[in-house]
């Protein structure tokens, strides 16, 4: 096992990759391999998996607490009092919220990023929250990335938080060139390719899904066996596994080496400070040209 950490974090490289359909389940039966691929499918599995309700209604419960709890630690000690944390270099960091998450949520977290030195901002939502089908944002966000890469006249890094993660599965996928010509890193937080959903959430991004006329669950066919990822070198991903994650459990399409586990809510997954103190130790990389 190794370590990738600064003094006071733990975040532990994956030992193993995890299989495409690998359950990794600890409180339900692996009995859902194959995760629902169109809404149909999604609303009949959200029915069979009804008997979880009660489980999935408390963890969400607990995981919210504990990302308050989370919050309330890093306003007390931002990042930017800790002597050993490196400093960044002036370029932009996007983040992008989770579904129904907004910029405000995440106001601590865009001021940390800036008081180390990064221009930290939260992407805009057009319904002011992340409700919208993933496939409907790929076409805006690739051209935000543009604009921003040719505001600050370097490529952008990306921290992307859960059901945003998938966007960037998605527009990577779709247009490649356009989106490495933006991004020199993205650090995937709490976003696996899903083989369970908490229900609590699932049926609230299922019912936006009928409503918007989306069908995000193609998500899953498109990224195949993740091997697009694992072949592309241009942008370098990181991805961050929440450890026993009460709201969405599955597989990262990114290479072993990549990948990492954090003791965090999934809530709270980029407002938990040892979290960002590693994504602070991830954007203090060279960029690829630098190295180059």
């Amino acid at each position: 096992m190794s370590e990738e950490a600064l003094s006071g974090i733990k975040l532990i490289q994956r030992e193993r990759e995890t299989s495409p359909r690998e359950a990794e389940q600890s409180f339900y039966p692996p009995n859902n391999h194959h995760f629902p691929q169109n809404r149909d499918q999604y609303a009949g599995y959200i029915v069979e998996e009804l008997p979880y309700l009660g489980i999935d209604v408390y963890r969400a419960g607990l995981d919210l607490a504990r990302a308050q709890f989370e919050l309330a630690q890093l306003r007390l000690r931002p990042i930017n009092h800790d002597p050993d944390i490196p400093r960044g270099d002036g370029s932009t960091v996007i983040i992008g919220p989770g579904f129904m998450g907004w910029g405000r949520l995440y106001q601590e977290t865009v001021k940390n990023l800036k008081s180390i030195g990064y221009q930290a901002e939260t992407y805009p939502f057009y319904y002011g929250v992340h409700v919208e089908p993933t496939e409907s944002m790929v076409d805006d966000f690739l051209s935000y990335l543009a604009l921003k890469k040719e505001e600050s006249g370097a490529k952008v890094n990306l921290l992307l938080h859960s059901k945003f993660g998938h966007l960037g599965y998605l527009a990577h996928i779709t247009d490649p060139d356009k989106f490495e010509d933006s991004v020199d890193q993205v650090i995937d937080v709490g976003s696996p390719i899903p083989t369970r959903v908490n229900l609590v959430v699932g049926t609230g991004y299922l019912a936006t899904q009928y409503f918007f006329g989306g069908n995000d669950f193609k998500l899953i066919e498109r990224v195949g066996n993740g091997e697009f990822f694992r072949s592309r070198n241009h942008v370098r991903r990181t991805a961050v596994r929440i450890k026993n994650d009460p709201i969405i459990e599955g597989w990262y399409p990114v290479p072993l080496e990549d990948q990492y586990d954090a003791e965090s809510s999934h809530s709270g997954a980029l407002v938990f400070r040892n979290n960002i103190r590693f994504f602070a130790q991830r954007l203090a990389r060279p960029s690829l040209a630098k190295a180059a």
